[in-house]
Parts: structure tokens; C-alpha cells; sequence
């Protein structure tokens, strides 16, 4: 049983999923004596949404500021994570359904699960 599938077919009514390109980062490499961040390019579907009191109480003790969204992918995308010397993935979305995709960088992983994750997002 897929419980993000489940809950995912109610919220398409009110909040449909849209097409997210999803920069995966694949490391670095130095060009022209500069550490550059290179990525892979993945579509995916995800549904975006405004951040809860929750969230947003805990992004103010992270520190973060800026326009944050929440995410749920159908993807593992991740912030930093120095462990894994990875991190820092892109989102490129619509905001509003009439204004041009921009890119949000994921600072935080709120969940993750096999087939699906919940990121929080900052405008870039």
C-alpha cells in the first residue's frame, strides 16, 4: 500500500501535480581553477505547496529565510549531505501556473521514503 499515492488522489483536486525538473547534483568538477557543481537532469512529478506552522517554525530555527515551499516528490531528491559528499539539488518549478518556471534549492529533507520524499525548497 502506497500511502502517498492514496492521499496524493485527494489533494488533485484542489492542487494538481506538476511536471518538476529535478537537478540531481552528480558532484563537482574544477574548471578554469574553480570548483563548478555538475548535475543530472531528471523529470519528475511533484506536488508543491506552501509551507505549514510546523515547517515554518522549524526553517526559522534552521536559520533560512527567503520564499520556501514544500515539496512532495516521486523522486529522492536531498539537500547537503556531507556524509554522502552530495546534496544541494535543484528544483525547477512553476510558482503560479502564469508566470515562468524558476529554481529553488532544497536545504532540507523532511522526509523520505522509497518512492517519494517531502523537501523544503528556498527560491534561488
Amino acid at each position: 500500500m502506497n500511502l502517498r499515492e492514496i492521499a496524493n488522489s485527494a489533494i488533485q483536486v484542489i492542487n494538481p501535480d506538476q511536471t518538476i525538473t529535478w537537478k540531481r547534483s552528480t558532484g563537482w568538477q574544477i574548471v578554469n581553477y574553480q570548483q563548478v557543481p555538475t548535475y543530472e537532469e531528471i523529470e519528475c512529478l511533484g506536488n508543491v505547496q506552501a509551507l505549514s506552522d510546523e515547517q515554518l517554525r522549524h526553517a526559522n530555527d534552521m536559520n533560512l529565510s527567503g520564499v520556501m515551499r514544500s515539496v512532495y516528490l516521486s523522486q529522492n531528491a536531498m539537500g547537503v549531505s556531507f556524509r554522502q559528499i552530495r546534496g544541494g539539488d535543484i528544483l525547477t518549478f512553476r510558482e503560479f501556473q502564469d508566470i515562468e518556471p524558476t529554481e529553488w534549492k532544497v536545504v532540507h529533507s523532511a522526509e523520505t521514503w522509497d518512492n517519494w520524499c517531502h523537501v523544503i525548497c528556498v527560491q534561488q
